[in-house]
Order: structure tokens, then sequence, then C-alpha cells
């Protein structure tokens, strides 16, 4: 594993390629408003990798598109979601602070959220970890909840950072959610903080792209290089080297054969 491709579908729809394996999170094709084609997950992009992974951490609209399930022409698809997402063929279900083994190389801990469903933790080769949050967050509303309700939502969501294992977490997926108002980003600043991926990937952030790039570089440090997929289609390398992964053929802008 001496590269890791990233690439950003929409909202929390992000994909990850790890040698002849394709991890997909939360894809949604944009309901009545579709994302652009060269962002779009087809069918034979699938048939390139010999095991795909699809993960889904909660049943929310813009974080569970059906279309999913239509990749199953494909053989070597499986599927892994919470208990509010609909069961299917060659799909596993799972439960907070649930471990399994999904082959030889890849083990998958459920984590719970602060809202609906479930976070993701996957270990790779024994060696790395990839964090997806789904919509695990510090979800306080500074501008019209009271002192008491606010300090119970920090109390719940410090708790399951607490739990969260902080080593060797290459990269994570977090909500940056600018409808929370004022103060959105402490939770995403939190997780930085405590846990310091190597990398983070800002998500959920409704086509705000400004708030992204100021974002990127207010909180990226000598720990933790936020990346700031701005579009649909956008993409990134990391690439192993002596002293770990950097990230390299960086996109702001779509790929135009994904």
């Amino acid at each position: 594993m001496n590269t890791i491709k990233l690439y950003y579908h929409y909202n929390a729809g992000v994909s990850i390629e790890i040698d002849d394996m394709l991890l997909i999170f939360n894809y949604w094709s944009g309901g009545e408003h579709p994302i652009a084609e060269q962002a779009q997950i087809r069918l034979e992009k699938l048939r390139q990798y010999q095991k795909v992974y699809v993960f889904v951490c909660n049943s929310r609209e813009d974080m569970y598109d059906p279309i999913i399930y239509s990749w199953q022409k494909h053989s070597n698809i499986h599927y892994i979601v919470s208990s509010d997402v609909e069961l299917q063929p060659n799909t596993q279900m799972m439960k907070a602070n649930q471990t399994i083994a999904l082959d030889d190389r890849l083990v998958v801990s459920a984590y719970p959220s602060t809202d609906k469903g479930l976070a993701f933790l996957l270990t790779i080769d024994d060696e790395i970890r990839i964090f997806n949050a789904g919509t695990l967050n510090l979800w306080h509303w500074m501008e019209t909840s009271s002192t008491e309700e606010i300090h119970a939502a920090q109390e719940e969501y410090e708790a399951i950072l607490n739990a969260l294992p902080k080593e060797n977490v290459l990269l994570a997926f977090f909500p940056v959610d600018v409808r929370q108002g004022l103060h959105f980003e402490v939770g995403a600043v939190q997780y930085i903080s405590q846990i310091k991926p190597r990398f983070f990937v800002p998500v959920r952030f409704l086509d705000r792209a400004d708030i992204i790039t100021t974002f990127s570089r207010d909180y990226s440090n000598i720990n933790t290089n936020v990346l700031p997929f701005i579009k649909p289609g956008s993409y990134a390398n990391l690439r192993r080297e002596e002293n770990g992964f950097v990230a390299s053929g960086i996109s702001l802008l779509p790929k135009e054969d994904h």
C-alpha cells in the first residue's frame, strides 16, 4: 500500500482506492439536482476492483441513496450499514461498539453518533486507520440553545470522542455544517485537536467552498493536513514516503474520467 487515492463525490459522499479495493462512504447522487457526471459512481468503475465495500453511516436522505443497491450487478460488492438503513442482499448491519473483520486486510469498528446511525473506524493491514464520522459532531446551536442544552451536547460528544482510538489515524472525514451558525466548526476543531489525524477532510458543508477553504487554512497544522475538497469530483493521492504519507496530485477541480 504505497498510494491511497481519495475522491470527493458530493456532500458526505467520498471513496478511497487502496490497491484492488474500493471503499465508498455515504454516497448520494444529489436528489433533484444530480451531481455532475464526472463525480458519479458508475458500474463500469466498480468492475475495476476486486473488492468493493459500501458504507452507509445513517439513513438521512443526503447520506443514503438507494441507487447504491443497483450496483449489485458487480459481484464483489458488500454493504456495511447502520441499523436504520434498509437491509438488502450482501448487506452487513452493524451496531455501536461492534467490530467485524470484512476480510484478511480490513477490520471495521462502529461507534455511536450524536445524531442518527454510526461512525465507522476502519483498520487496514493492522497498520493505518480511516475514520468516517457520519453525522457524529458537537451539535450545539449557540444562538438558540440554552446553556444546559449546549453543555449536554458537549458532554455527549466528548464521551464518544474519548472512546475513539487516537493512534495511527491516517485519514478522517468529518462534518463541518454551517447551518449550526455561530461556532459551527467547534466539533471538527476539537476532533482535530484531540485525535490528530494526519489528513482531515471536511464534508457536509452545503456547497460553501469559501468556508472550507478558510477552514483548511486556519486549522491545518504540524500534525494534521486539512484537504479542502470544494467541488464534486475533486481528488487527491496520499503517497507513502520514508517518514509517512504525504498528499500529492491534489485537484480541487473535478476529474474528468471519474
